[in-house]
Formats: structure tokens, C-alpha cells, sequence
């Protein structure tokens, strides 16, 4: 076919558009030229944007609630989890690492051995009846509580881990106040920079290394085994609770236990200094702002910020007190 008699769509309209002239008086025609001319209204065009926004926005909408609905279903399972008995890790390290990236409390998680559907129980009764092991025991490996981790302060405080195997474990900066390790296993672990007010860490089996840089100790409970390979370096142990054998040195290798770290003035904590503790004396007057030692400044980035816990937990430790003395 020649390009002369080639049609092209705008020839296709025009002769359309001509018919449509021919026989303007069909109704047909009338109808269609007013559907024609109401698309070609600026009006109409604006109605049209309007409903695709709209359109966009309850589909945005739609997506944000399935999100938030999937979201909650999420950290419902995730308490679930945690909640129910089971020995072993059974999802409970992924499912408190959720919560906490949440920026959700921990506060009073219990994952005792006694929670958990397990009994303490002694593991030999003859040689070592202090040594308690949970019969369902429940085992926290890698878990990861970290500031640096989360961006925020991971409150774990009067959380219950009685009888639990804690391996592996990153707690720096962590809210822990008044929390029970009582009765378990904790190899390997970081508590730098902690806030363990009241922490319970009696009858404990230390395994490695554990760091207790810079953390907050004051009135923490360690009445036997003690982690004798640790890092003390600037931690708050002002009236750390320790068994007698060790402040009468009756025990090899404890004389520098505490090396590195400071206590404040105080009857007990005097005795303290028998096991390398720095005796830390200031006036609150001078300097109102000072609470450790000026060596130790660069390990509290987030001491303020757990202010807010030792007000919280503090009267419930020491009711009989208004608040914290020397």
C-alpha cells in the first residue's frame, strides 16, 4: 500500500469526528460529544487527580493497618514464647531481642526455672549441697541487650533468670535493677556499663571472663561462688554484698578481686578495700555532679539516663529509706 492511502490514526478521527458533525442531530451523536466534551473539562480532569490521590491514601492506609495488625500479632507471639514452659533456648533469645528493639519494657520477665516448669535441684547432695541446677533448664546463648545494639536502655529490671544457663551474653548498659540470677551459670557475658542495683547474683557458677566495666553495683547480693576471672574496672560496688571468707582473706586469690573498681564511705564498704576496692570519698556539696571517680569519666555515657531506674527501684529495694545514702 502506497503512503498516499496509509491511514493514520489522526485521519481516523477526523473523519469520525466529521460523521459525528454529519449527524449531529442523532441522539447518539449529541451523547457522545457531551461524554467527549465533559473528559475534556478542566473539572474533570481535577476529579480525576482527587480520586487517584484518594485512592493512593486509603491504600496507604490499608498497608500501614496490616503492618500495625502484623506488628502486634508479632509481639504477641513473642510474650507467648517467653511465657510458655519450655527447656532449652525454645525461641526465647529471639523473642526478647524483638521485644527490645521495640523499645518494649522487660520489666519482671520471668524465666526462672521454677516458671519454666522445673524444680532446683541439688547436684550433689554429699560434696556440694550449695550447687543447685534446674531440672528444665532454660538457656540464654548470644542473647544481646546492648545499648549499642538497640539504641536505647533495654529494662530489664526485677527480671527472674533463677536457675537459668546465661552464655555468650551482651547486657551493656542495661537496665537490670533488682534482677535475680540466683542459682544459675553465666559464662562469658557482658555487663559493662550495667545498671544492677540490687542485683541478685547468689549462688551463681561463673564460668570465662565476665566484664563488669563501669557497671552499677551498689547492693548487688554475690553471698558465695564469686567470678574471680572478671573485669572490675570502674564499677560501683558500694556495699557489694560478698561472703565473710573473702573480706577475712581466707581465700586465695582475692586480695586484688576488686581491683580497678571504687566504693563509696561507709562502715561495710571499708572492708571492702581488703579486696582492691579504691575507697572513693567526695563532697556532695563541691561537686554535686560527681558521683565516681574522675579516672573513670569516660565509662558513663549513659549513667544519666539511669537515674531514672535507680529512682523507680530504690524505695522498692529499701523502703525504709527516702532514697540512696553514702
Amino acid at each position: 500500500m502506497s503512503s498516499k492511502n496509509r491511514s493514520t490514526p489522526e485521519v481516523e478521527d477526523k473523519k469520525h469526528d466529521a460523521k459525528l458533525l454529519a449527524n449531529k442531530d442523532s441522539g447518539w451523536s449529541r451523547l457522545v460529544l457531551g461524554v467527549a466534551a465533559f473528559e475534556a473539562h478542566p473539572f474533570t480532569k481535577l476529579l480525576v487527580a482527587v480520586a487517584a490521590v484518594i485512592g493512593i491514601l486509603i491504600t496507604l492506609l490499608e498497608l500501614r493497618e496490616v503492618r500495625r495488625v502484623n506488628e502486634q500479632e508479632a509481639i504477641a507471639r513473642a510474650w507467648s514464647t517467653l511465657s510458655t514452659p519450655a527447656r532449652g533456648n525454645s525461641g526465647k533469645v529471639g523473642a526478647i531481642e524483638f521485644l527490645a528493639s521495640r523499645n518494649i519494657s522487660l520489666r519482671g520477665l520471668d524465666l526462672s526455672c521454677e516458671a519454666m516448669g522445673g524444680q532446683m535441684k541439688p547436684v550433689d547432695t554429699v560434696n556440694l549441697p550449695d550447687l543447685m541446677m534446674c531440672s528444665h533448664l532454660v538457656e540464654l546463648r548470644g542473647l544481646d541487650l546492648s545499648f549499642e545494639t538497640h539504641g536505647h536502655l533495654v529494662d530489664l529490671s526485677e527480671a527472674n533468670f533463677e536457675g537459668v544457663v546465661i552464655a555468650d551474653g551482651n547486657f551493656s548498659a542495661a537496665a537490670m535493677a533488682n534482677a535475680s540470677f540466683k542459682n544459675g551459670v553465666i559464662q562469658n557475658t557482658v555487663f559493662d556499663q550495667a545498671f544492677l542495683l540490687g542485683a541478685d547474683f547468689d549462688n551463681v557458677r561463673w564460668r570465662n571472663v565476665i566484664d563488669f566495666r563501669g557497671a552499677f553495683l551498689m547492693h548487688a547480693v554475690f553471698d558465695k561462688e564469686l567470678p574471680i576471672a572478671a573485669d572490675w574496672e570502674c564499677a560501683d560496688v558500694s556495699n557489694l554484698s560478698v561472703p565473710p571468707e573473702f573480706l577475712d582473706n581466707k581465700e586465695p586469690n582475692t586480695t586484688d578481686w576488686l581491683s580497678g573498681a571504687f566504693h563509696s564511705s561507709s562502715d561495710y564498704n571499708v572492708e571492702l578495700q581488703r579486696l582492691g576496692s579504691e575507697l572513693f570519698e567526695y563532697d556532695r556539696q563541691d561537686d554535686p555532679d560527681r558521683s565516681r571517680p574522675e579516672r573513670c569519666d569516660a565509662l558513663r555515657p549513659y549513667y544519666e539516663d539511669h537515674g531514672k531506674f535507680f529512682t523507680q527501684v530504690y524505695p522498692l529495694l529499701f523502703p525504709e529509706t527516702s532514697g540512696p545514702t553514702d
